[in-house]
């Protein structure tokens, strides 16, 4: 399949100039000179001599342009738009000038898979999405491949002096659902603890 032709720009007729006008604010050049088959340098001339700008436009900062370079290949567009605090299409745009794509798969190295195992039990996915910079899917995914589950916090907190007191206490007397909503725990929880101090039901 041969590529398209880009033309050098010579006149622009009205139906061009309506097509810039309208798009170029929202869309940028990148996508508007796609539309017209020809460069983005002319597009950003011809957008120039009409006075047009994009929208919300704003000098992107060093630290914006590595967070985009890192993220914007698996990172939901519209969400990095709200994160980087700028318009979806300026979003867009930038990361067409910079000559980045989506990924449709991004290899997993060796440091990333021992931190999602080390962050997956007791850390909200969305936050570990955000630290490693790919998608909350790609997350669930790789943690369901490699049988990752989240640790139940009422299991993993420590028993005090006072709440082993408690439970002996109400155990032998009370539900086992009675105690575990008292103590704040889930059913397992209480169960394994009783086991370990070995309690009885008294009836």
């Amino acid at each position: 399949m041969t590529k398209k032709k880009k033309h050098v720009r010579g006149a622009w007729s009205a139906d061009e100039i309506r097509l810039v006008k309208k798009l170029f604010p929202s869309e940028g050049p990148g996508p508007v000179a796609e539309k017209l088959g020809c460069s983005v340098p002319a597009v950003k001339q011809r957008a120039y001599t009409m006075g047009l700008t994009m929208e919300g436009f704003r000098h992107w900062s060093a630290d914006d342009v590595g967070l985009l370079r890192r993220l914007y290949p698996t990172a939901d567009s519209k969400k990095l738009a709200e994160k980087l605090g700028r318009p979806l299409s300026a979003v867009r745009q930038r990361a067409y000038d910079m000559g980045l794509t989506k990924a449709r798969y991004r290899l997993w190295s060796a440091e990333e898979l021992k931190l999602l195992k080390k962050l997956y039990p007791r850390t909200r996915t969305k936050d570990i999405a955000d630290k490693m910079g790919r998608s909350l899917t790609g997350i669930r995914y790789k943690a369901k491949e490699l049988q990752l589950k989240k640790v139940d916090q009422r299991i993993a907190k420590s028993w005090s002096k006072n709440d082993v007191k408690l439970l002996k206490k109400l155990y032998p007397i009370k539900s086992r659902q009675e105690v575990a909503a008292q103590l704040g725990r889930s059913l397992s929880a209480v169960m394994n603890k009783a086991h370990q101090v070995g309690l009885k039901k008294t009836t």
